[in-house]
This record gives C-alpha cells, sequence and structure tokens, in this order.
C-alpha cells in the first residue's frame, strides 16, 4: 500500500520506475507534459549516466507545443519521437522493502517501444512479486495488443496480481481507451480522468465501461500552463464512483487560482483518496472480448 506521506500530499505511488524515456504527444493532456520538460532539462545533467538516459529526446518547436488539438499556441519543447529503454533499472524493485508500489514511468505502450522491452517489464513485474505496479498508458490499443500478447506467449491464465493497467482520459474524445480497456487482462483496471480538461459526458456507453473499472483517479491540470476546469465537473466524477461503489482517489483541484494538492485542504465533499481493495485485484476477470 502506498505510505501515507505520499497519499496525503497526493501521489497514489510511491517510486517511479524510470523505464521508458521519449514519447510522443497524441492527445491534448500531453501539451503541458511534466516529463518532456523533466528530459529536455536533464539532457544536460552534470551525471554522465543521467545526461546518457534523456540526451537528444526533445526539441524547440514554433508550433504548438504537442502538435495536437487544443495545444499551447506558443510553441516550445515537443518529444522527437525517439525513445530509450533503462534496462538497467528492472532489477531496482527486488531492491526496495515488500509492497512498494511503483509507477511505470513513462509510456509502456508507446509504438516505438519493442516488444522485447514490454515482455522484460511483465517479466519482471512477476519476478518482483512483493511488489505492486501501475501502468497508465494513453496508447490504449497497443497495451490491449500488448499484453493479450505476452499472457498468450507466457501462457497466463490468471491476471498478473500485483499489476494494474489503466487509461489516461482527459476529455469524452477518448472513451474509446475505456472500451480498449475493458478487454484488457488485468488484475485491476483504472481510469485517469487526469488532468480532466472538459466535461465527460454520461452516456449508457461510459456507465458499460465504468462498470468494468476497478478504480479511478482524478484531478486537474497542474503547472504554470494549465487550463482550467470548473471544478462541478471534477464533484461529478467522485459522486459517480460513489455511486457506483468505485473507489476514488482526488489528487488535486484548483481554487481560487491555485492548486491543491493536500488532503486536509481539499473541499469536504472532495477529501477522498481511496484505493481498491487488495481482493479485487485478485478477482477481476481476463477481459472481455
Amino acid at each position: 500500500m502506498t505510505a501515507a506521506k505520499n497519499i496525503l500530499a497526493g501521489k497514489y505511488w510511491d517510486e517511479a520506475w524510470y523505464l521508458v524515456h521519449g514519447c510522443k504527444e497524441v492527445s491534448p493532456g500531453c501539451d503541458n507534459c511534466w516529463a518532456r520538460a523533466a528530459a529536455h532539462m536533464r539532457r544536460k545533467h552534470p551525471n554522465p549516466k543521467i545526461k546518457s538516459l534523456y540526451q537528444d529526446l526533445t526539441k524547440t518547436s514554433p508550433f504548438k507545443r504537442s502538435g495536437v488539438s487544443g495545444g499551447d499556441k506558443r510553441g516550445g519543447i515537443v518529444w522527437n519521437g525517439k525513445i530509450r529503454f533503462n534496462e538497467d533499472a528492472l532489477d531496482k524493485p527486488l531492491n526496495r522493502p515488500s509492497g512498494t508500489v511503483f509507477s511505470v514511468w513513462n509510456d509502456l505502450f508507446y509504438e516505438y517501444l519493442g516488444d522485447a522491452c514490454v515482455m522484460l517489464t511483465f517479466t519482471s513485474i512477476i519476478e518482483a512479486e512483493r511488489q505492486m505496479f501501475l501502468a497508465l498508458t494513453k496508447r490504449a490499443d497497443r497495451m490491449k495488443f500488448m499484453t493479450r500478447k505476452i499472457y498468450d506467449y507466457l501462457m497466463l491464465t490468471e491476471p498478473i496480481p500485483n499489476l494494474a493497467l489503466g487509461v489516461t482520459v482527459e476529455t469524452p474524445q477518448y472513451i474509446t481507451r475505456l472500451k480498449r480497456l475493458s478487454q484488457t487482462p488485468a488484475a485491476c483496471r483504472f481510469v485517469s480522468f487526469e488532468p480532466l480538461l472538459q466535461r465527460i459526458i454520461w452516456t449508457d456507453e461510459m456507465f458499460e465501461y465504468m462498470s468494468k473499472i476497478d478504480w479511478v483517479i482524478v484531478g486537474c491540470e497542474t503547472g504554470l500552463r494549465r487550463r482550467s476546469v470548473d471544478l462541478k465537473y471534477i464533484h461529478e466524477i467522485v459522486d459517480l464512483c460513489n455511486i457506483l461503489n468505485i473507489p476514488v482517489f482526488v489528487k488535486s483541484v484548483e481554487i481560487d487560482g491555485k492548486i491543491v494538492s493536500q488532503l486536509h485542504r481539499l473541499p469536504k465533499s472532495l477529501q477522498f483518496r481511496q484505493f481498491p481493495e487488495l481482493a479485487n485485484l485478485k478477482t477481476c476477470k481476463l477481459g472481455d472480448s
């Protein structure tokens, strides 16, 4: 279980598992990517080992930061599409205390990351059975394809109990990611409505997808270039989760122009830092066809 100090501060993981370096913007949620800014900064790090991981992954552009709808029109730093897999970090979870929750960074299902790298990550997760892993993606199609492929190759008949798979849904245009997630083998399926950029429309289709979700994370965008979202849209998601008995983790909200992440500072009606029960991590279905 995630350490209490992290939960209170708005983190639902204990440590980042830095395996994938590099990416490419795919939707408006990528526009103000903090990982991109960090990679651009670390490309000149004084430590040669760190520098080698981040060098030549970003570039400057005069156009929208992401080149996708809703991007920042001032231009700036963008990913250049190159990818680097940090194989040296695969053993890291084995050297941490039992029960550590790892967040896999960055997108494990980036289309230019080789199948072998994804397979190595899955086998490392299986080996580190004392730990918990969270893999969040905006590339739901490849997540579904690769996960099923690995399950078939390893002849797995039960979900990997210490791996939770999730998708980001920042606007209603990307609810199809939820459909792909529901079709993916996973011990725990979760959705991150963070950064929430628009109101989520609750259609019958959405309710069908949500019935297969075990955990919800929701929050506003943070950072200097953040795009505001009406607080009532976050309330709507929290209220729905309570009705459907889905654990919900409110990460951060914007109040009076300031970002609030500390639990005790959130509005009373949004003070939810819930996690799925361990039993749920073992009993979810392998996925629908």
